[in-house]
């Protein structure tokens, strides 16, 4: 799913706005973010609050990363809503929010709560009601672009994809089985197929610390993983380069008033 939003004003790294029915607080800090919720389901592993420490501590301040941790509650009970991993960043002279990708995430997702939205109406409340907290930030940003979001989020409805607008991604995911022989399945595939895999092996192992594990304990992923983020940051020293992946099921665009300049 992809969204795109022109015109919201600059967004501080910390600000407080009480909205109609949904609260939306704006904060830099995942570490405090996350321990305002207790009851997080993270729908694929790039949502798992261990990679997005990872993350944010290896990208938060390089490349003119900023976080912007979208924390939503109910504005009547203050009962936890969403937490949306947020940045802001400029491209080409334009200020982008977006979630915490960086063309490194597979998929993009809300964080969601049991009383998270459920039906179509409740999801544009949600909607509204951050969108309206972004235009009372002082400052500016150009554009809210949320992309790489599938719509169902762990046999939940993604309330994103409930909006009206939501239409299909420019990229799909597809699956691949090849069942417990993987050589049956090699041998299985086209001549030529075949041949660029042994290829690409080939140039792969040419790596001296070069390495291919069957991983499947959860734990020992996300360490793999996230270790890996670490020293990706060390060799970015300049804004990310565009993000053109949209790895979903649904996109959608939002357009809100233009700045003036």
């Amino acid at each position: 799913m992809t969204i795109l939003t022109a015109g919201a004003r600059e967004l501080e790294a910390r600000k407080v706005s009480r909205a109609r029915r949904y609260r939306i607080e704006f904060v830099a800090d995942w570490k405090q973010a996350a321990a305002r919720f207790s009851d997080l389901c993270p729908s694929t592993p790039f949502q798992h609050p261990q990679w997005l420490d990872a993350w944010y501590g290896a990208f938060a301040g390089t490349g003119h990363v900023e976080p912007l941790i979208a924390i939503v509650s109910d504005a009547a009970t203050g009962e936890p809503i969403a937490l949306l991993p947020l940045i802001r960043r400029p491209q080409k002279g334009i200020r982008i929010v977006e979630f915490a990708d960086l063309s490194l995430t597979d998929y993009n997702a809300p964080m969601l709560t049991a009383a998270a939205p459920r039906t179509a109406r409740a999801a544009r409340a949600l909607w509204r009601d951050l969108t309206a907290a972004l235009r009372r930030m002082p400052g500016g940003a150009d554009l809210i672009r949320l992309q790489k979001m599938p719509a169902d989020l762990d046999g939940k409805p993604n309330p994103l994809a409930l909006l009206d607008g939501a239409g299909p991604c420019s990229l799909n995911g597809n699956v691949v089985t090849t069942g417990d022989d993987f050589d049956a399945y090699r041998y299985s595939l086209d001549r030529t197929v075949r041949k660029e895999l042994e290829r690409s092996w080939r140039v792969f192992m040419r790596y001296p610390a070069a390495t291919f594990k069957i991983v499947a304990d959860r734990n020992e992923a996300l360490r793999i993983g996230c270790s890996n983020l670490g020293c990706i940051s060390f060799s970015m020293t300049r804004p990310a380069p565009r993000s053109t992946a949209s790895w979903s099921a649904a996109a959608l665009t939002t357009v809100m008033s233009w700045r003036r300049h």
